[in-house]
């Protein structure tokens, strides 16, 4: 159904990071309509968000060694 409104206009435009089948191959219909962006599954991934992830995990060690 997306496929069809993004062909049709109905969509202007997709930027996907999430497929239903992952990795996306590469003959899949998605990679060859121009107003679609594909990314890698990884869209969390930033400089931000590991530091993040490296301070929660620290307060979280923090709290069960005080108890």
């Amino acid at each position: 159904a997306m496929i069809d409104a993004l062909n049709s206009g109905h969509i202007r435009h997709a930027g996907l990071d999430v497929y239903n089948i992952e990795p996306l191959p590469k003959d899949h219909p998605l990679t060859k309509i121009p107003n679609v962006t594909l990314s890698a599954h990884s869209a969390f991934r930033t400089p931000e968000a590991s530091e993040n992830l490296i301070h929660a995990a620290w307060q979280h060690c923090r709290r069960i060694v005080k108890g």
